[in-house]
């Protein structure tokens, strides 16, 4: 069945979370981080997070449905910064409540490496010229970015072309505004980000031995520089 492109309201987000849930089951350090089922309190807090996300200006969330079903088999979040931001915005330190069962010193130590490197390529300001060196290339990102934060669909529909759909969308706007995207990329969406023309910038390794887990699990910065020139007032 054709899939089909649309923005996503909060009338979809218990549905996004699900996709969410099912996607990273069996991600090595997902099942370190959170119980299996999900606790239905764990559920509520992360549905409270996201309905304040979507109500963020900055924040895009974007789905890919069956066309006869109207199921929601994949969806993006991105953050879209198309202004710049003051350093107190950026650079401020959150602590999270996980839920109920979450393994807390695990999630902590993911999540603070993926917001250190954010923080560390791209900052919140659209003219710092931040230059990252990427295979003897410079990469300038004089302008704040579009951040990929999720990208998630259900293991019955991967390799369907949800995913594509959902990239390019965001490669539109990017190059629409001039913007360079961002995103941590696992192996299962390494490829895929290449063809759109990321590179890579720097590897997050982490040791899940640490936790029982196996051996060592690596994420790759990357960077998809401006492909555009037909670049919009901001």
């Amino acid at each position: 069945m054709p899939l089909q492109l649309a923005p996503a309201g909060e009338a979809d987000l218990p549905k996004i979370l699900e996709v969410q849930y099912a996607a990273f089951a069996q991600d090595p350090i997902n099942r370190l981080m959170f119980p299996v089922p999900t606790p239905p309190s764990t559920f509520e807090k992360s549905l409270d997070r996201a309905r304040r996300d979507i109500s963020n200006p900055d924040v895009a969330f974007m789905k890919v449905t069956e066309t006869e079903t109207g199921e929601i088999v994949s969806f993006a979040k991105w953050y879209i910064y198309k202004h710049q931001r003051p350093e107190e915005e950026w650079n401020k330190e959150e602590k999270r409540d996980w839920g109920e069962g979450t393994n807390v010193e695990v999630a902590d130590t993911f999540f603070g490496l993926l917001t250190r490197n954010r923080r560390k390529f791209m900052a919140g300001e659209p003219y710092c010229c931040k230059l990252v060196t990427s295979r003897g290339r410079r990469i300038c990102t004089k302008r704040c970015p579009a951040v990929l934060n999720l990208l998630d669909t259900l293991p019955a529909h991967q390799r369907r072309g949800a995913g594509t759909k959902l990239l390019r969308w965001c490669a539109d706007v990017a190059d629409q505004y001039g913007l360079p995207i961002y995103l941590e990329a696992s192996p299962a969406g390494y490829h895929l980000y290449r063809k759109f023309g990321f590179e890579d910038v720097e590897n997050i390794d982490m040791d899940l031995t640490r936790w029982g887990g196996v051996g060592t699990h690596r994420f790759a910065c990357m960077i998809r520089p401006v492909h555009d020139s037909r670049v919009q007032p901001i």
